[in-house]
């Protein structure tokens, strides 16, 4: 009776341990921040993310802080980046009251999509950091330079900046 229990049991457990989000082996996570350094030097304009996907409750929207590091929780969720200007969300009357699935022009080159990874134990990295500082605009573009990145190691190694 009790090994028929733990087979019936094996069996409903096997798809949901199945289908879990589980790194494989020999791999370790590293997890990518990104932070935008110079924003109060252009009060005009707010940087948006705009977060889609399996993990995200609903669609999470928020505004990018001055110096404080964002993400992506989780490997498959879609972290689009826009550029408004202050005036259109203000006569929004906020954030919330735009559609972000709606526009299709967004800031979001690969280069900026912070995210959590997985990469072989072999490359010690666990951890980037990497700055960006808004160095203009001209009509519709919007020009961002990477100023700085952090990386941090698991080996015992001191972390690395590099200065651009």
């Amino acid at each position: 009776m009790q090994k028929t229990f733990v087979v019936i049991l094996i069996i409903f457990l096997l798809p949901i341990v199945g289908s879990a989000d589980i790194i494989q082996p020999g791999y370790h996570t590293v997890q990518r921040e990104v932070v935008i350094s110079n924003l109060s030097s252009y009060p005009d304009i707010a940087i948006i993310a705009y977060q889609t996907g399996p993990m995200s409750n609903a669609n999470t929207t928020f505004q990018v802080q001055e110096n404080v590091a964002f993400n992506v929780n989780y490997k498959y969720d879609v972290l689009n980046i826009f550029a408004v200007k202050q005036a259109y969300i203000n006569n929004a009357g906020g954030i919330n009251n735009i559609d972000f699935s709606a526009l299709t022009q967004n800031l979001n080159p690969d280069f900026l999509a912070p995210n959590i990874s997985s990469v072989p134990d072999s490359i010690p990295v666990i951890y980037e950091k990497i700055t960006y500082e808004l160095q203009g605009e001209s009509g519709t573009a919007l020009t961002l330079h990477v100023t700085q990145r952090l990386i941090r190691y698991n080996d015992g190694s001191p972390d690395r900046v590099e200065t651009y």
